[in-house]
């Protein structure tokens, strides 16, 4: 996948996953259940933080360094992860939690035009890659990540109104 390939598939990706925010309304987006105890909020915010992993990597490929830390503790399992980023979420309003997604989204987005095609498609650029091509580590973290939890809350929604 080359430069224009990853922004025209991250847009895609996007507008399909605000769309089906925009169905949901803001007011069912707090309601619990959607997956476990999550609500949409909840997913929003679990999304945003794995999509700041590569706004990091992002970053530091501009100024050749090494990405920042996650904010997590770097000794907890995925699930681990997942609980942390609920609990530091629990609190903020849902405005704030999709203001911020919208937020990091542009920067994911600045972040890839900002670099050259080959420093997107270069396994061997960054070291901290481990081998990897930054446009491909960031599926997982960005709009492969939305098609999954666009996926669980359709199933929730479908659930409702059975």
């Amino acid at each position: 996948m080359n430069k224009q390939q990853l922004r025209q598939t991250l847009f895609d990706a996007r507008e399909a996953w605000d769309k089906l925010l925009a169905a949901i309304g803001a007011a069912r987006m707090t309601t619990p259940g959607v997956v476990g105890m999550w609500s949409v909020k909840d997913l929003v915010a679990h999304l945003t933080a794995w999509e700041k992993r590569p706004v990091a990597w992002l970053i530091a490929a501009q100024r050749g360094g090494k990405p920042t830390p996650a904010p997590w503790s770097s000794d907890l399992d995925e699930e681990q992860v997942n609980a942390w980023i609920y609990e530091s979420n629990q609190s903020r309003s849902l405005e704030d939690v999709l203001a911020e997604s919208r937020a990091v989204f542009e920067q994911v987005i600045q972040g890839i035009e900002s670099l050259a095609d080959e420093a997107l498609s270069d396994p061997n650029r960054f070291k901290w890659l481990n081998g990897t091509a930054l446009v491909d580590a960031m599926p997982g973290n960005t709009f492969e990540h939305y098609r999954d939890h666009a996926e669980m809350i359709r199933q929730w929604l479908n659930n409702k109104s059975s």
